[in-house]
């Protein structure tokens, strides 16, 4: 919805989570009227600001988005920033993850067409296809979930390119964000990127596998997509990466700034994907989800450099230093008790004698 006025209208699904939450807090920082979409009792929910109008749903209960989208004053602009996704790399729950992430964004864009809401959807750069070492990763226009590997990727590629679809037929405005993994602080949801310091700190980390990370932080994105809301380019995509950086300078870090001894055994790729056929293995037989799949191994060792040059010139990205955004995550996660560094120190010690 794209008025004259100065009236303002920010709807976030999927607020409660890393990124979403970064945006929800930005916008109420700025005084932006905020609705902020969570799943019901998420307990994550509780940490956003108490400026922002919360509202409990799931973008696949068509009932519960009515209320999301019900009651927009007249003459006011609206954006609905989709965030919310299902994230895993297990294949237990395909038929849930698959309706989450493009039924449940089929359902926003219905949404959106109906109130003439301008979105902008939170994809994946997983749904661009990898692209050979040494070659960065840009934007492309049309996305095929069958060029993608994992269940994950597929599904947000084919949500990718559901948009564009709606886009290109006029049903709706808006325009697509490409993050690469998300790093930062406040992930009350402890995603990729604090389940990895908790691990390390915790001492249950013996070992890391040849690869690569590509994050950038939480708060520079929530940024840089609040801009995309006016400045974003209609049917336009816009990575926003960070570095890319190994797992032995992950673990150099992570060691820098905690004190703890880093980790030095690195195992090769090719031992990586046998352990991930491994868990696929023990997944299928004990129907528990697994953390290190075939899938998990394949976004370590895959190209991971990607290129945000459009984010940055078009929006002003400006990603800070991957290291920086992991150190102050850690700063965070020891400041509310969520690891506690000296008592881990003790347990890792003898690890290095």
């Amino acid at each position: 919805m794209t008025t004259n006025t100065n009236k303002e209208l920010y709807i976030v699904t999927g607020a409660a989570g890393n990124l979403g939450s970064a945006i929800v807090r930005e916008l109420v920082s700025r005084e932006k009227p905020v609705r902020a979409f969570v799943l019901r009792g998420e307990e994550a929910a509780r940490h956003l600001p108490k400026a922002a109008q919360v509202i409990e749903g799931d973008v696949t209960d068509i009932s519960t988005l009515e209320t999301l989208f019900a009651n927009i004053p007249e003459n006011t602009s609206v954006y609905c920033i989709h965030c919310a996704a299902m994230v895993s790399v297990s294949n237990l729950v395909a038929e849930k993850i698959w309706h989450v992430n493009v039924d449940g964004t089929r359902y926003i864009v219905d949404k959106c067409h109906e109130h003439n809401v301008r979105l902008i959807f939170i994809g994946s750069t997983g749904a661009i296809p990898e692209q050979p070492m040494g070659t960065a990763i840009k934007e492309i226009d049309h996305y095929d979930p069958n060029a993608v590997i994992g269940l994950y990727d597929q599904t947000k590629a084919a949500s990718c390119q559901l948009v564009l679809d709606a886009i290109h037929n006029g049903e709706i405005d808006g325009c697509l964000i490409l993050p690469s993994g998300i790093s930062g602080p406040k992930d009350y949801t402890f995603g990729n990127v604090a389940g990895v310091i908790r691990e390390y700190t915790e001492g249950k980390m013996p070992a890391g596998v040849e690869g690569t990370f590509n994050c950038a932080d939480n708060r520079d994105m929530a940024e840089t997509i609040i801009r995309a809301c006016k400045d974003g380019r209609t049917g336009e995509s816009y990575i926003l990466g960070g570095d890319m950086i190994g797992m032995k300078e992950v673990f150099d870090i992570l060691s820098e700034h905690t004190g703890l001894p880093t980790i030095k055994t690195i195992l090769p790729a090719g031992i990586g994907k046998l352990l991930g056929k491994m868990s696929d293995m023990a997944e299928k037989m004990t129907h528990k989800p697994q953390r290190m799949t075939s899938f998990a191994v394949y976004n370590l060792v895959r190209n991971n450099e990607f290129d945000s040059s459009k984010a940055v010139a078009e929006l002003g990205y400006n990603p800070r230093p991957m290291a920086q955004s992991i150190a102050e995550e850690i700063d965070w996660m020891i400041e509310e008790g969520i690891v506690t560094i000296p008592a881990m120190r003790m347990l890792m010690l003898p690890r290095t004698t």
